[in-house]
């Protein structure tokens, strides 16, 4: 239907911009820089240029593609959203319980994350990073998780252990 409104959602900003962010994290931690294919690159601006509009989560990537000089009309912000009420667990005194979740672990920010962690020093406390197996590639970010026992990473699991998590914590 040519009439049919055009809507493309990306979660992030465009994808040069997003490499040079990661790369720039990952020279900081010690890590090997990453690289997208022209291909994907091309396509990336080919399903943009031809939606009508480019639905992002958050003001940040709309920046992100303003600056890469999207039109500002072109744009609209729709943040994620859940409507999950964790069970209530009456009488179970616990520790302070943080769960940060990033697919890309440089580019969310780790290595700032565990600066904060260790300057806190919260014995009582802990902090479960799902990240994926890139981090490994940081010397930076593995010395941090050696260094400091109340954070535990933990690979990504199915979505239904993953709820679980989230409700525990």
């Amino acid at each position: 239907r040519p009439d049919a409104l055009r809507l493309i959602y990306r979660e992030s900003g465009p994808p040069e911009s997003m490499l040079a962010i990661a790369n720039r994290e990952r020279a900081l931690c010690g890590a090997p820089p990453q690289g997208v294919s022209p291909v994907s690159l091309w396509r990336h601006r080919m399903e943009c240029r031809l939606a009508d509009l480019v639905v992002v989560w958050s003001r940040a990537s709309a920046e992100r593609f303003l600056e890469a000089g999207y039109p500002e009309a072109k744009l609209r912000i729709i943040p994620p959203g859940v409507d999950r009420r964790p069970r209530a667990r009456p009488g179970r005194a616990r520790r302070f319980r943080a769960l940060f979740v990033a697919s890309d672990p440089f580019r969310k920010g780790t290595r700032t994350l565990f600066e904060a962690w260790a300057r806190v020093q919260a014995a009582d406390a802990e902090l479960i990073c799902v990240t994926s197996r890139q981090l490994f590639a940081s010397p930076l970010l593995v010395r941090a998780l050696m260094e400091q026992p109340t954070i535990r990473w933990q690979p990504f699991t199915s979505h239904r252990e993953f709820q679980r998590l989230y409700d525990d914590i």
